[in-house]
C-alpha cells in the first residue's frame, strides 16, 4: 500500500512572494498549497488566514503584483503537500526549464531543508552534481528556473 500524498497539518504558515508577472491570489495560494481542495482554500480566505503585505485579505480572486509579499496561515486539517514537486515545463538534450516551488533554494541544501537542484534531479532522474542552474532565484520566489 502506497503512502497518502498529503497528510493533515496543523498550524501551518507559509511565506512567499508573488512570481514577478504576479497573480490571482486564489491560484498562488493554490500553487502553495497543492494538495488542498476549493473548501480548504475558500476556509484559509474566510478565516483570514491569507495576507498580502500585511493586510487581510477575504476575496480569492483579488490579483497581486509581482514581487508581493504572501502570508498564508492553514487550519489544522489542511492538507499540505509533503514534498513539493517540479514542473517539468521544457527539456531539450542537454537542458531543462522547471517552476521552482517557493521555499526551496536554488542553491544547496540549507537549514536542514531541501534544495530545488534535489528536486529536479528526481523528477527528471539525473544525480543532483548533475544540474547546473543558469541563474538563481531567491528561496521565496517561484517561477520558471
Amino acid at each position: 500500500m502506497r503512502a497518502p500524498l498529503s497528510a493533515p497539518v496543523a498550524d501551518l504558515q507559509l511565506v512567499f512572494r508573488a512570481p514577478g508577472h504576479g497573480g490571482v491570489l486564489r491560484d498562488l495560494v493554490s500553487r502553495a498549497l497543492p494538495r488542498a481542495d476549493s473548501h480548504e482554500i475558500a476556509r484559509a480566505f474566510a478565516s483570514g488566514g491569507v495576507r498580502v503585505a500585511g493586510a487581510r485579505v477575504r476575496e480569492p480572486g483579488q490579483r497581486v503584483a509581482g514581487g508581493a509579499r504572501i502570508d498564508l496561515r492553514a487550519s489544522e486539517g489542511t492538507r499540505a503537500a509533503r514534498r513539493a514537486a517540479v514542473a517539468l515545463l521544457q527539456r531539450g538534450a542537454d537542458f531543462c526549464v522547471v517552476a521552482k516551488p517557493a521555499g526551496w533554494s536554488s542553491g544547496p541544501a540549507s537549514r536542514g531543508r531541501g534544495s530545488a537542484r534535489e528536486l529536479v534531479a528526481t523528477a527528471i532522474g539525473l544525480p543532483p552534481a548533475a544540474i547546473r542552474p543558469v541563474h538563481e532565484l531567491a528561496e521565496d520566489v517561484a517561477g520558471a528556473w
